[in-house]
């Protein structure tokens, strides 16, 4: 196995670990199948995980994330990603966050989020 697929196969362990669920293993080269397996919420929703690894991600991505939570200390900070000539923006947040969203995860020992909101 070469560094990058051991590399990208951390990631879906890190990805299946963030979500409670389990990553798929031993999958035939060529084959579409997911990365780790589906979780169901308690809400009946169903969340697919993807993992995706880039050498370097564009600093205005973090640059983004860290302005949004400049605004209001421990909140969860969410980025709108819009692309000319499509209707449907995408969500960028911390996969952590994601997590404390969808309620997969507790809070750490004396976290606390905000609930404020702005005039």
């Amino acid at each position: 196995m070469s560094a990058i697929h051991r590399r990208a196969a951390r990631r879906e362990q890190q990805l299946a670990d963030l979500l409670g669920t389990t990553r798929t293993k031993h999958r035939n080269r060529y084959t579409r199948a997911p990365d780790v397996a589906p979780v169901k919420l308690p809400n009946g929703f169903v969340v697919q995980g993807e993992s995706k690894s880039r050498k370097r991600l564009p600093k205005w991505l973090y640059d983004a994330i860290d302005q949004a939570e400049g605004y209001t200390p421990h909140a969860i900070a969410v980025v709108s990603l819009s692309q000319r000539g499509s209707s449907e923006p995408l969500a960028l947040l911390r996969l952590r966050d994601l997590c404390l969203l969808l309620g997969l995860q507790l809070p750490s020992a004396g976290e606390q989020l905000a609930l404020a909101r702005q005039p």
